[in-house]
């Protein structure tokens, strides 16, 4: 029987980092497929590269599917796919402007001495938007970045929504109203159910600050009566662990419509040396989901990969 390895992401969605090189996944795999400095979007979707990619997926030999923690693998059907894929067909944008940042997270790997940062004028005359139905904007801190938030306007200029992961702190009255306006979705990087822990884990913010500027967003929300969706998020690290059940229990109240989680790359080994916490964690988080009123908006996946539920 032949290993199941299809990834619709091949066909369907572009990252694109700050050096410009293109990938058909965040997280940087399986490569890169070329780079909008030599060449058009349009033209790199279904350049040599991506065809060979997407007949490896086929056939069973995709190498990085099994380590993948993005998608739950049992929902990919291939279908009908061609090793060509319509530029129309692509939905999913997201695009890495730079690595600068307002504050220091305990977990983040980026380098604020990096000022490598992805040219706004090539990312206008190399990538035509009109396919792309989901946009998102990288980072960094998408707000402390100039031509991430140049982007953000050039996109809202051609009727395009475009969202993105902020820590909080820079959200004043002219961008929660370009957020409530011209996005579909806000992630705010709150990584814990304290202000202690918060502030520990997300170093430089202010708990009441963010939590401010989260009712900023829905008030101008509120006022535009548009669809936005505000989604609380954890990246979940050792110092945070133990906060996930109030978290789960205390999102409403912290303004969020929703929550989801992704987690550092030593936490599954954390969690096998600690194995005793990690079942009554789990227990506790089940707890939680399963007294909560908002269950079903409760994005749960990676904590279904981490064995927490």
């Amino acid at each position: 029987m032949r290993k199941q390895t299809f990834c619709s992401r091949l066909w369907n969605e572009v990252y694109i980092n700050k050096h410009g090189n293109v990938f058909s996944c965040c997280c940087e795999k399986p490569e890169a497929i070329g780079n909008i400095y030599r060449e058009r979007l349009q033209d790199i979707c279904n350049g040599e590269i991506i065809q060979s990619l997407r007949q490896k997926s086929l056939s069973g030999r995709l190498e990085c599917f099994d380590r993948c923690k993005l998608f739950l693998k049992d929902k990919q059907t291939p279908g009908k796919a061609s090793l060509i894929s319509d530029y129309g067909s692509f939905k999913r944008l997201k695009i890495s402007f730079a690595d600068t940042c307002n504050i220091h997270c305990l977990m983040c790997r980026r380098s604020s001495d990096d000022k490598s940062c992805l040219d706004f004028n090539a990312v206008v005359k190399q990538i035509n938007l009109s396919p792309f139905n989901s946009i998102e904007i990288q980072g960094g801190e998408p707000l402390f970045i100039e031509c991430a938030k140049k982007f953000f306007d050039y996109a809202a200029s051609l009727n395009k929504k475009t969202s993105f992961l902020t820590n909080g702190i820079l959200i004043n009255d002219e961008w929660a109203q370009k957020i409530a306006a011209h996005s579909s979705f806000i992630y705010f990087s709150l990584n814990a159910a304290t202000k202690k822990t918060h502030e520990l884990i997300n170093r430089g913010s202010k708990w009441e600050l963010v939590l401010e500027n989260i009712q900023k967003i829905r008030r101008k929300r509120d006022e535009l009566h548009t669809p936005l969706k505000i989604i609380g998020h954890m990246t979940i690290i050792s110092k945070n662990l133990e906060e996930i059940p109030a978290f789960i229990n205390s999102f409403s109240k912290l303004g969020f419509d929703t929550v989801n989680f992704i987690y550092d790359i030593w936490v599954p080994f954390y969690l096998r040396c600690h194995f005793f916490q990690a079942k009554e964690l789990s227990l506790r988080i089940k707890e939680a989901i399963r007294n909560s009123e908002n269950r079903l908006l409760i994005r749960d996946h990676c904590l279904k990969l981490l064995g927490l539920v």
